[in-house]
């Protein structure tokens, strides 16, 4: 790849709507945005692209990205405690409220979800309404889940899940935290995000019609701590309940 002749197309386009806008959910990665931000640029560079990062940390996380030389346009939302309750998937819908362009993607910054691979999902979400990075498809892995014991967990969720709403039994992961949707779909749905799992609220509560999984090594943490506990599982069931609660009502 012609990386500065890339560069210079990329900032021809910088005046015009970016076509991604990639939101980012930070807490506590200071460790991590910087190595992240590196490949990102590498990986976006022929992309018109925005980043969103939505922030929940205690430590210098804001301060290391708005100190990062950049080309590609970065927006940082700071949440106060208080707007902390709903979890990651209320980080993703408020960076979802301000974003520009016709497609939205999403993925973690612990460095557990490949820039690499953003290419490849934002080549192929033209023909589909969503594109999952998959984990549980051939040719992935999800190797970084490192005991038995998440991944028990991972893959009962995601059958619970299936179990109750017929439409996602044919998708593998539907608890992936790494895809690309049509931001028109966003905008035409009632969300009411709550816990981690923004990708089973949007494929629960948006009219989509074509989806592509792809496969992919979910990488280990390098750095930093996880952010799993057993509170995030029970926003996990929680939130299926409230989903299995609007489909009785006809909200669904």
């Amino acid at each position: 790849m012609d990386t500065e002749g890339a560069l210079i197309e990329l900032k021809e386009v910088l005046g015009q709507n970016p076509s991604l806008s990639l939101v980012i959910p930070t807490k506590n990665e200071s460790t991590n945005v910087h190595p992240l931000l590196d490949s990102l640029h590498v990986n976006l560079v022929t992309i018109p692209s925005q980043i969103i990062f939505v922030d929940d940390s205690d430590d210098n996380t804001v301060e290391v990205i708005r100190s990062y030389p950049t080309e590609i346009p970065i927006t940082v939302i700071q949440r106060r405690k208080e707007e902390r309750t709903n979890g990651l998937a209320g980080a993703l819908k408020r960076g979802f409220d301000i974003a520009d362009g016709k497609v939205l993607g999403v993925m973690d910054s612990d460095l557990q979800h490949p820039p690499e691979l953003l290419p490849t999902l934002y080549g192929l979400i033209d023909k589909y309404d969503i594109v999952i990075a998959s984990r549980y498809i051939p040719g992935a892995s999800n190797e970084g889940l490192r005991t038995p014991y998440r991944r028990i967990v991972s893959t009962g969720s995601i059958m619970i899940a299936q179990f109750i709403f017929p439409q996602l039994r044919e998708i593998k992961d539907t608890c992936s935290g790494y895809f690309m949707i049509q931001r028109q779909l966003v905008e035409d749905a009632h969300l009411n995000p709550y816990g981690f799992k923004m990708l089973l609220e949007l494929l629960v509560r948006t009219k989509w019609n074509s989806l592509l999984e792809v496969p992919y090594e979910f990488q280990s943490r390098a750095r930093g701590e996880s952010k799993a506990s057993v509170k995030q599982g029970l926003m996990y069931y929680y939130h299926l309940y409230l989903l299995f609660r609007d489909r009785l009502i006809g909200k669904l």
